[in-house]
This record gives structure tokens, sequence and C-alpha cells, in this order.
């Protein structure tokens, strides 16, 4: 069901203040009447550590993770984050992101290269390694391993 809501989009019964969440929606089940609505605020997040997801459980959007706390888990979903992205963008602000997976952390690289200067990337202390080729094309880069080292470091031309 989810896969044909609209992105940040849910469904509530008209005669209720309650969502419907995804996890009571089924393929052989049949919804009458019921309302699509912004998911705003989201609901509970769907935690799935073996794979590091978290998804909403209304509309199943993946958790931001804006914030941690001082053990570096995600404020909202409760994962623990293995990566911290800093950059400051053409107006002068910074801004932070934390990701949970390399996967994450290398879309959010290429998104943030195009949008700033100054790039800050740092391995939370105890994240294992990184599992994939990490590829920085362009910007200017500081690289915090916390105490980690690099194998097999190819410079780019």
């Amino acid at each position: 069901m989810k896969d044909i809501l609209a992105p940040d989009k849910r469904l509530r019964h008209p005669h209720s203040t309650e969502p419907i969440t995804l996890s009571v929606i089924s393929a052989d089940k049949q919804l009458h009447s019921v309302d699509i609505e912004r998911c705003d605020p989201h609901g509970e997040y769907i935690v799935d550590t073996a794979n590091a997801r978290a998804t909403c459980e209304y509309c199943g959007t993946a958790c931001p993770h804006i914030n941690t706390d001082l053990d570096g888990k995600c404020e909202k979903c409760g994962l623990k984050m293995a990566w911290i992205i800093s950059f400051t963008d053409i107006y002068g602000n910074i801004n932070v992101c934390y990701r949970a997976t390399d996967a994450e952390m290398l879309a959010s690289v290429a998104e943030f290269t195009a949008e700033g200067d100054t790039n800050i990337l740092a391995m939370m202390e105890d994240s294992k390694r990184l599992n994939a080729p990490l590829t920085i094309r362009d910007g200017t880069f500081t690289l915090d391993l916390s105490g980690k080292s690099i194998v097999g470091w190819t410079p780019c031309y």
C-alpha cells in the first residue's frame, strides 16, 4: 500500500484523529472512505536494525536523522549513527546531518558537495569501517576518521 501513496502521505478514516498504520494495511484488505493527508508529524519509526533503516509507521518515509543523543543515537528513531556530515552552504549556513549507513553517507556527500564548499565528514568513534569505496571528486573536505586509518588510498586527478 505504501508504494501507491505519494511520499509523506498517509491514510486516515474521516471520523478518527489517528492515522492508519502501514502494519494494518495488507494487499487483501479493502479500505473504504479514507482520507489521504500529509504525514505531519510522522508517527513512530519502525526500526530495522539489521539494515540500519527506520521508516515512519504511517507513510514509510525514512527517518531524517536530524539530531543525536550523547551516545550517537538518532533522537527520533534510536538508530546508532555511523557518520556525521557538516557543510557550509553558499549562504554561509552550517548544516549538520547524521547518517546510519555508508550508502546514506555517500549519497549525502554527493548532494552536499554540489551545494557547499566547506565539508567535514566524520566517522563516529565506534563505527566499524567503510564498506564501500569513498570517492569525493569535488570540494574541500576534512575527513575525521576518529582514530582509524586509511588503507588503499588513491588520489583522483
